[in-house]
């Protein structure tokens, strides 16, 4: 990227690689975050909902995209069964079941769709 121009400093185009540098220590440090997060939370046994006990079997990874960009994390992967079902109780409590968005990107798309049905029904 080039953050000179005609000798002096180009404060866009400085701006946006700092920008960008910033969002990407930040992806990392989130998902190193997450990891040390679940791994406190981990047990080999969790409570399936409905009265059994799912067996912890492995990592399984999910690309998320954030507020900071995309990320990879490894989450846990219970099965349960009595049910036959498999669960990830750390997307639960992260705000990410069913969905590669976090909590704070669905904020964002959220107020995106708010203004553009404000502007949708001023025009």
């Amino acid at each position: 990227m080039r953050l000179l121009r005609a000798g002096a400093v180009d404060l866009e185009a400085t701006e946006m690689a700092l920008r960008e540098g910033m969002h990407q220590m930040g992806s990392r440090i989130l998902e190193k975050l997450l990891e040390v997060d679940q791994q406190k939370l981990d047990s080999p046994t969790v409570d399936c909902g409905q009265g059994h006990q799912a067996r912890w079997l492995g990592w399984h990874p999910k690309q998320l995209m954030t507020v900071l960009g995309p990320i990879r994390i490894r989450r846990s992967y219970y099965y349960c069964e009595a049910c036959g079902t498999g669960l990830y109780p750390h997307d639960c409590q992260w705000g990410i079941e069913g969905t590669g968005l976090s909590p704070g990107v669905l904020v964002v798309t959220k107020q995106v769709e708010r203004v553009s049905e404000d502007l949708g029904q001023q025009v």
